[in-house]
């Protein structure tokens, strides 16, 4: 008969004392289970009051809507910018920043006086 690899008289005896000792393994699935339900409860709770605070605002029109995105965009737009900006070492690259800046302002103040 031949002998088993080195490794295998270890993994032999730890598959037996598996089928010996059946259940949870970790006394970390229990917790686990626990957390799982309260985050989940966390989560129908902040799902409920968003469905509340929802119905509490009116509906938006397209056009509304689309304004709200184009300026969302805009403001984004603003914040990397603005980031650039604050790193920005090239006098030529900054003034084409400081030129950026300026076109995203324009473009906000036209979408507020639009509305």
């Amino acid at each position: 008969m031949a002998t088993p690899p080195p490794g295998a008289r270890w993994q032999l005896l730890h598959l037996k004392w598996l089928l010996e000792n059946p259940g949870p393994r970790h006394h970390t699935f229990s917790m686990a289970r626990g957390w799982e339900s309260k985050s989940v409860e966390d989560q129908i709770q902040e799902r409920e009051s968003r469905t509340s605070e929802s119905a509490s605002h009116p509906k938006l029109t397209p056009e509304e809507l689309q304004r709200r995105n184009k300026r969302e965009g805009i403001l984004m737009a603003r914040t990397r910018t603005l980031t650039s900006l604050q790193t920005a070492c090239g006098g030529r690259y900054r003034g084409h920043l400081e030129q950026v800046l300026a076109d995203l302002d324009r473009q906000l103040a036209d979408l507020d006086g639009s509305q």
